[in-house]
C-alpha cells in the first residue's frame, strides 16, 4: 500500500501537520531494520534524506493495549542500530524515530498514545515520554476519504466497509476517480485480498470496469480468475456426480437401479439432460466417449 512515496508523504504530514515533500523521503535498505521488523509485523519504514529522521509506520487492525510498550522497543532498537554520531567534541547525535499508527479496526481506538497516561506516578524523577501519531478511521468521513486523491485515504475508504456490498459499492467509487498510475496496485488489492470476500463474480466485474478504465494489465488477472472460476464450476459438477451417486440431484432423488451399469447409465442420461459436454461426462463418469454417444443418440 505505501509503496509510493507521494502516498508516504501525504500519511506522515496528515498525522504530524507538516509539509514533508515526497522527494525529500526514501524507504529503509537498512537490512537489520527490516529484518527485526519484519519479525514484529512492523509495516514499513521510512527515512528522511539527509537527516537522521525515521518514520515507522505500522498498520494496526484491533485495538492493541500493549503497543504502547512495543513502539519503544522498535524505536530503541532502531536508534541502537543506527548508532551516535559525533557532531563535535563535547556533542552527539542519534537518529529521531518518529512511529505513526494507522488503525483501520471495528470499533474506536482506545489505547494510551504514550507512557505517560500508562506509567506509573512518581513525580521525583518524571522520566521521558514515549509516544506515537494515531490516525484513526473512525475520525474520517466516507465523502472525505472519497475526494482525497492519495491512494492511501482510498484504502481507509474500503477499510471503512461494514458489510460486502458497501466494500463492493466503495471499490466501485474508487475505481471511477482513481488516477492511472493506481491502477496496477488496486487490481492486485482486488484479486488477492477481496476475491474470497465477494466472489468471483464481482471481483471479476470490478476489474472488468478497471479494464475499461486503462488498467491493460488487468488482462493477466482477468484471466486468471476466470480459469479459477472454470476450476470451481468443474468442481461443482463433480459435487453434483457424487450427490447423484447417492441418489440426490439438486435435492431431488433420482432412481436407481439395482445394477452398477443401469446406475451408470441413468448418471449419464442425468448429465446429457443437463447439456454436459461429452468430454466432461466421459471424466466424471468414467465411461467411454463411444458409450455416452450411444445413449445421447438413444434419447
Amino acid at each position: 500500500m505505501l509503496e509510493n512515496t507521494e502516498d508516504v508523504a501525504s500519511l506522515i504530514n496528515e498525522a504530524l501537520n507538516t509539509k514533508i515533500k515526497p522527494e525529500n523521503l526514501e524507504k529503509s535498505n537498512n537490512n537489520f531494520i527490516n529484518n527485526f521488523l519484519e519479525k514484529r509485523e512492523a509495516d514499513v519504514v521510512y527515512k528522511l534524506k539527509d537527516k537522521r529522521v525515521i518514520f515507522l509506520i505500522e498498520h494496526q487492525s484491533y485495538v492493541d493495549k500493549k503497543i504502547i510498550i512495543r513502539i519503544p522497543e522498535y524505536q530503541s532498537e532502531i536508534m541502537k542500530n543506527e548508532g551516535i554520531e559525533k557532531v563535535s567534541e563535547n556533542k552527539y547525535k542519534t537518529t529521531k524515530v518518529i512511529a505513526i499508527v494507522v488503525y483501520t479496526g471495528r470499533k474506536k481506538w482506545t489505547a494510551a498514545d504514550n507512557l505517560k497516561l500508562t506509567e506509573e506516578n512518581f513525580q521525583e524523577a518524571n522520566g521521558l515520554i514515549t509516544e506515537y501519531k494515531l490516525i484513526d478511521v473512525h475520525n474520517y468521513k466516507n465523502e472525505e476519504l472519497e475526494n482525497r486523491n492519495e491512494f492511501f485515504f482510498k484504502f481507509l475508504l474500503i477499510e471503512k466497509s461494514k458489510n460486502k456490498e458497501e466494500l463492493e459499492k466503495n471499490l466501485d467509487k474508487i475505481i471511477r476517480n482513481l488516477k492511472p498510475k493506481y491502477f496496477p496496485i488496486m487490481g492486485k488489492i482486488i484479486s488477492l485480498v477481496y476475491t474470497n470476500i465477494l466472489g468471483k463474480d464481482i471481483a471479476l466485474n470490478l476489474l472488468e470496469k478497471l479494464k475499461e478504465r486503462g488498467g491493460n494489465n488487468m488482462l493477466n488477472v482477468v484471466k486468471m480468475l476466470n480459469r479459477e472460476k472454470a476450476k470451481e464450476e468443474k468442481q461443482r459438477k463433480i459435487d453434483i456426480f457424487n450427490a447423484e451417486k447417492v441418489g440426490l440431484s439438486k435435492g431431488e432423488k433420482i432412481g436407481l437401479s439395482k445394477g452398477q451399469k443401469q446406475k451408470s447409465l441413468q448418471i449419464i442420461k442425468n448429465l446429457l439432460f443437463r447439456n454436459y459436454p461429452i468430454d466432461e461426462i466421459q471424466e466424471i463418469t468414467g465411461s467411454d466417449i463411444e458409450e455416452i454417444n450411444k445413449i445421447k443418440a438413444s434419447l
